[in-house]
């Protein structure tokens, strides 16, 4: 982390440090979609390191956005399910996924319309 040294006498100064610091967590609510699970940049890979964690008729995957360089394994998908949405863009928000299992059981998901 870094560290904001703010020492100044004048109201000026003052001002616009709390101006400043006050503007942070505004900026930060106002950017409630940061990781993209709203938008149709993700999609589901296989997996195929982790395979052996699938039962018969599921699928291992994993969801992926090029854009952020991020990735969610530890996944499993319905092998019909999983047929139709191979590297089509979904959205996260959208998925039905029960995150109380390991791997990560996912029950529906729907390709976005382009």
């Amino acid at each position: 982390m870094f560290r904001i040294n703010f020492h100044c006498k004048r109201f000026f100064c003052k001002a616009v440090k709390w101006a400043v610091l006050g503007m942070i967590p505004i900026a930060s609510l106002t950017s409630c979609d940061f990781w993209s699970k709203k938008k149709c940049e993700w999609y589901i890979t296989p997996d195929l390191d982790r395979r052996s964690l699938a039962k018969p008729g599921w699928a291992t995957v994993c969801l992926k956005n090029y854009r952020l360089g991020k990735q969610k394994c530890y996944m499993t998908i319905r092998i019909e399910t999983a047929e139709s949405l191979i590297n089509k863009p979904i959205r996260y928000a959208d998925m039905d996924v029960d995150e109380t299992t390991m791997p990560r059981v996912i029950h529906s998901a729907k390709a976005c319309q382009n």
